[in-house]
């Protein structure tokens, strides 16, 4: 136990027997070293595992709260989709514009896709003259530049 603490003398096998006594208390003291390693090791090793049992009880509470949360969300989700009907009864005017605002946006878009559409249709028809190649009457002349046109409103 002595020898444990580093409180021994172990000058005694070192007289007796110099090769072998330098190889016995060499051999002792890296046994030694071992196992209080393995001891701290272990100590290590059982405080990480509880902590992480303790981590992965946390981790299950923060999600049982958070699919409590999301359920009572979705629910009053449900419920909330007649926020219309209550925007309706409750701020009439304020949904009168937003109807006319929605109405102004699907008209703007409509105005949007049809003239894209009339671009497609240009370049397609375009494509078709391209086509006949030298053979086109209208091969080599510039087509003519549409005269800008400004609109002046009074008010």
């Amino acid at each position: 136990m002595l020898t444990v603490l580093g409180n021994s003398d172990v000058s005694v096998i070192y007289d007796v027997s110099p090769v072998l006594g330098s190889l016995l208390i060499i051999m002792f003291l890296v046994s030694i070293f071992f196992i209080i390693m393995n001891l701290f090791y272990a100590i290590v090793v059982s405080t990480l595992s509880d902590a992480k049992i303790e981590e992965d009880a946390k981790q299950k509470k923060k999600w049982a709260v958070l699919s409590d949360r999301l359920s009572e969300t979705w629910k009053a989700m449900n419920r909330g989709g007649q926020l219309e009907k209550q925007i309706r009864g409750c701020v009439p005017g304020l949904y009168s514009r937003m109807l006319k605002r929605y109405k102004r946006l699907e008209e703007r878009e409509l105005a949007r896709d049809e003239s894209v559409r009339k671009k497609q249709l240009q370049i397609v028809l375009s494509d078709t003259s391209q086509k006949l190649g030298p053979a086109n009457p209208v091969w080599g002349r510039r087509t003519k530049r549409q005269l800008a046109t400004v609109q002046i409103e009074d008010k």
